[in-house]
């Protein structure tokens, strides 16, 4: 079963990746696109193709998607409600 690989912490990432025989570096870089907003694990032109392919084979990528969006006449601020995937919220500090 595939994890959500933005729901791992940035040295949990990095353990996963040592597991795979990556340096510690390509954490970096793979958190970086993470977070640059890359819809799938092709777009990161960084790290090598065989790595994206057993990322791909083990991770999905969430993307949080708007449920409602209200604009506040008084000043035009903006405020969304997001949607975001089940299990995601109140994760636990270590």
């Amino acid at each position: 079963m595939k994890k959500d690989i933005k729901s791992l912490l940035p040295e949990e990432l990095e353990a996963e990746l040592r597991t795979m025989g990556q340096p510690a570096y390509r954490a970096k870089q793979v958190f970086k696109w993470l977070f640059s907003g890359v819809e799938g694990f092709g777009e990161m032109t960084n790290i090598p193709r065989s790595l994206r392919e057993k990322l791909d084979g083990e991770f999905f990528i969430t993307r949080p998607g708007v449920l409602n969006c209200q604009t506040s006449k008084l000043d035009g601020t903006i405020k969304y409600l997001w949607e975001i995937p089940v299990g995601a919220v109140g994760r636990q500090q270590r």
